[in-house]
């Protein structure tokens, strides 16, 4: 991939077919950049996505205005899932140097919408497993992973189910939640966050909000994580 690239919505690879599924695998993507778009690397509007053992460096996303343009979402990866209607997984993957000016300075992941029971098994859920976050950075939410967004009094979109496993984050900072941070979540769509099994060493939120995480979902399960050094 040429150094440098600049494209809207994922410049080196952009599928906008909501009726499709999408497998990338073994992929490399360096020094790659998006201006008032999102997704630096891949902008995936598909029904399912399977990313693995890929490698992103250096991958970025930037606004107008810096941190008050909402328009730069997902340094490396912006994954629309409100036409989801199969797994979608990030794993075995590899996400260093990546920004954004909004949120989401690695993954930005606008979730499926649906209503469901907390405790029973969602109908879809994104998967983030197997992956290392180093020195990624956002200005406003989610130094590495972002879900969900509110704009002003507007009601939260497009936050669902999402669970994080045996991942690390080394040196993630933001505004709030220095490595990951989810919207606020209602009884009725039943939000569930899980993170387990996971290491965040030396990550910050200039805000003070959750310096590893900042989780709002309805409901939320973390077990086996271990939490280091922390500014």
């Amino acid at each position: 991939l040429p150094e440098g690239s600049i494209m809207h919505y994922g410049a080196c690879i952009s599928s906008l077919s909501s009726q499709g599924n999408m497998n990338v695998d073994y992929n490399t993507f360096t020094n790659v950049e998006v201006i008032n778009g999102h997704g630096g690397a891949i902008y995936a509007f598909v029904q399912s996505i399977d990313i693995q053992r890929c490698t992103f460096i250096k991958c970025s996303v930037s606004g107008n205005s810096e941190s008050s343009d909402p328009s730069a979402q997902g340094g490396a990866i912006y994954l629309d899932a409100s036409s989801g209607e199969g797994e979608e997984t990030i794993k075995n993957c590899l996400f260093e140097n990546c920004s954004s000016t909004y949120s989401g300075g690695a993954i930005f992941a606008y979730c499926y919408d649906q209503n469901n029971t907390v405790g029973m098994p969602a109908f879809h859920t994104i998967k983030i497993n197997d992956c290392n976050f180093s020195y990624c950075k956002s200005e406003v939410e989610g130094g590495a992973i972002s879900s969900g967004i509110k704009l002003g009094g507007k009601p939260v979109e497009g936050d669902d189910d999402i669970n994080i496993f045996h991942c690390s984050f080394v040196g993630c900072e933001s505004g709030r939640g220095g490595a990951v941070f989810s919207q606020d979540g209602t009884e009725s769509g039943g939000e569930q966050t899980t993170i387990s099994s996971c290491q965040f060493i030396n990550c910050f939120a200039r805000e003070g909000e959750g310096y590893a995480i900042s989780c709002r979902s309805y409901s939320i399960s973390m077990s086996n994580n271990e939490f280091k050094d922390h500014k």
